[in-house]
């Protein structure tokens, strides 16, 4: 690599999971260190050998076998690797971590992480799922103070942003509005060279919100007419026009549908990490005069961490129902036990991770509350004898509702499911919902703001699959006067070199 130049390693792309490495004069950053949970879920499939852990039931597979099927460090040089900067807890941006750091360690290395508190506390329950007993440093965003002296960078311009000296990078976590309430934008400043001044940007998961003022565009304007810049951007929203709305549309929505509204039972479909939406059904829920109902151990653990996290915010009263008959213990309930003459004490939360897969809770309960015809099209869908037994079931019919508070499907396989669950819903007679959702994610009009406020020479797309990522030229860099540059990764493990 020629001396001045800077690499940049894309090492996921797509769904599978977002992990960026920055290397510049044989020092390298890693920005977030994501796997999706499908393409985990194949990996350990594909890693067999694995340990059995009677007492808890589970299977524990090597990471190492898991991380020599991905492609996720095929170009990095693993011994320059300085820090891990992430940009927010979500699991396609951290999941990696745990395994890369493992990795890093054979070399000799031991990097610290600096993120938000949720997803430092999220990655230290993951280490010891995994079994890794060496942690890394963690360092807060939210708490400056924790950074030792030699990490800490001098950019008295900025001193409402948390700032790190990483080697010979100021890395710089910019506040971003998600659907999160603490996710960052991050600017990893180069050495100055001569006059020149450079920056990679990433813009991680971000839309704009102009009502909050997040994120601080003035900040964002003034680095770009500081620096050079090269832009890496998510594109989850890049096929649609206009600029994404903000969560208070949302809320006012959700107000608009269900106060006053005498209905039995309320069930909302929706991701466990949607912190600002959870927070507003609380809200709706204490003016009902109802509890929140968490369903299943994956919404309570991701609730309670987030209740930790966010301590003030998180703050209704709750109450757990489990899907298994054999994991009820103190204080915690049987969906199958809830009774309909209870239905109004609750506004229950199920587990939907958009509408990706047939296995969440919610669908659970939809398949065993209103199954569909016993034929071939709806085959997929219908439960089996033992999800029903398990499972047990809710009576869903005129009387309920339900709403379904998630993205809109991007993907065939969604799409399919996103059918099913209509059709189990209008089997179900409940009054439907399906449209109480505010993306996290930019469209066309939040990308040009972004893009016009920095003027980046250098643009690289990392959300979506590649013809989508092309479309951000096609919508947005070609409004653009100069036109940046414009690099689409072919392959997770792709570098490209930056050169000035």
């Amino acid at each position: 690599m020629s001396i001045g130049n800077v690499k940049v390693h894309c090492c996921g792309l797509e769904e599978n999971g977002h992990c960026l490495a920055v290397e510049y004069n044989n020092e390298t950053v890693i920005l977030d260190g994501g796997l999706s949970i499908v393409l985990y879920e194949t990996l350990i499939k594909e890693a067999q050998r694995a340990s059995y852990d009677h007492t808890q039931g589970k299977i524990f597979s090597d990471p190492t076998r898991v991380l020599a099927h991905a492609p996720i460090l095929r170009n990095v040089n693993l011994k320059t690797v300085k820090a891990f900067c992430l940009s927010h807890e979500h699991s396609d941006h951290v999941d990696a971590v745990p395994f890369i750091y493992r990795e890093l360690q054979k070399e000799g290395i031991d990097p610290p992480v600096s993120s938000t508190k949720p997803a430092i506390d999220g990655l230290k329950y993951k280490f010891a799922t995994y079994r890794l007993k060496s942690l890394p440093k963690f360092y807060s965003v939210e708490d400056p103070s924790e950074l030792p002296k030699r990490y800490r960078a001098r950019e008295p311009r900025y001193p409402s942003l948390f700032k790190a000296k990483i080697g010979s990078f100021t890395v710089m976590w910019i506040p971003a509005e998600h659907s999160t309430l603490n996710a960052y934008s991050l600017a990893v400043l180069l050495p100055k060279k001569g006059d020149s001044r450079r920056m990679v940007f990433y813009s991680g998961d971000f839309k704009l919100d102009q009502k909050e003022g997040r994120p601080p565009m003035h900040t964002i304007r003034e680095l770009g007419e500081e620096h050079e810049t090269l832009l890496i951007c998510e594109t989850i929203g890049v096929k649609s026009s206009g600029m994404t709305g903000v969560e208070d549309l949302m809320t006012e929505k959700l107000e608009e549908y269900l106060t006053n509204l005498d209905k039995r039972l309320i069930l909302v479909a929706i991701r466990s990490t949607e912190v600002p939406r959870i927070h507003a059904f609380e809200e709706i829920a204490t003016k009902l005069g109802r509890r929140i109902g968490l369903i299943g151990t994956y919404m309570t653990k991701a609730y309670e961490a987030m209740r930790k996290s966010f301590p003030g915010i998180l703050r209704g009263d709750y109450r757990i129902f489990v899907m298994s008959k054999k994991n009820v213990k103190g204080g915690v309930q049987w969906l199958g036990d809830l009774q309909p003459k209870d239905y109004k004490k609750y506004l229950l939360l199920a587990e939907a991770r958009m509408w990706q897969t047939y296995t969440t809770d919610f669908h659970q309960i939809m398949k065993t509350a209103a199954p569909l015809p016993q034929d071939e099209k709806h085959k997929a869908c219908m439960p089996t004898d033992e999800e029903v037994a398990k499972t047990g079931k809710l009576e869903i019919g005129r009387d309920d509702i339900v709403i379904f508070s998630t993205t809109d499907p991007y993907t065939e396989k969604m799409r399919i499911c996103k059918m099913h669950v209509e059709r189990h819903v209008k089997a179900s007679k409940a009054l439907f919902y399906p449209d109480l959702h505010i993306s996290g994610h930019g469209q066309i009009c939040d990308y040009r703001i972004m893009m016009e406020a920095l003027k980046p020479k250098v643009v690289i797309p990392f959300h979506r699959e590649k013809a989508d990522r092309d479309l951000l030229q096609t919508y947005v860099l070609d409004y653009l006067e100069p036109k940046p540059q414009f690099f689409n990764p072919q392959t997770n493990g792709t570098t490209f070199e930056w050169t000035t």
